[in-house]
């Protein structure tokens, strides 16, 4: 894993169709230069040591990078945080409650730990709504959650959900939704 300072000169694409040339953009960056409606800022972390958990070091340490550049933005658009990770989340909570937080999960089960920690959202894989998503949208209203579902591609599926009532779609394909909900509009 490459030092921040050396990201730039890492080619994620490498053989990838993508092609060369194609760099890392650092969040300050992306929030100083995107306009969007919704930005999702997903937070990773890998321990420094690959062999173990995430201690609580290496999360205060994100937070204290993250939470600085949150407070200097200047609001062009709306963002929630998320993660699997639930105790960073719950320490983002602690030290930052004006931020909107989502829980990343793929248990449906899940909707109550987001509640009960008092996050804005739950998102949830879309296999999780594949065989009860009426109960599972029900439950995370009732408990006062958004529930955003994750990794939708596919246009006819964009428009089940949607007609099931969830309140956001996490996607890889921005223009096949964007196609998508104009048709709502």
């Amino acid at each position: 894993r490459p030092p921040r300072s050396e990201l730039r000169t890492v080619d994620p694409a490498g053989a990838l169709p993508l092609g060369p040339g194609i760099r890392f953009s650092t969040l300050d960056e992306l929030l100083e230069t995107l306009d969007l409606g919704l930005l999702n800022i997903e937070l990773k972390l890998v321990a420094e040591e690959t062999s173990g958990p995430c201690t609580p070091t290496d999360r205060e340490a994100m937070l204290d990078v993250l939470i600085p550049l949150l407070e200097n933005y200047d609001g062009r658009a709306e963002f929630i945080i998320t993660s699997f990770d639930l105790e960073i989340l719950k320490r983002l909570r602690e030290r930052a409650p004006e931020y909107r937080i989502g829980y990343l999960s793929s248990r449906a089960a899940d909707v109550d730990v987001a509640a009960d920690a008092g996050f804005e959202a739950i998102n949830l894989s879309d296999f999780v709504l594949l065989t009860d998503a009426d109960t599972v949208i029900a439950n995370a209203h009732a408990r006062g959650l958004e529930l955003n579902v994750w990794t939708v591609a596919d246009p006819e599926r964009m428009r089940t959900l949607i007609a099931a009532g969830v309140d956001g779609i996490i996607t890889n394909r921005p223009d096949v939704l964007e196609e998508v909900t104009a048709q709502y509009c």
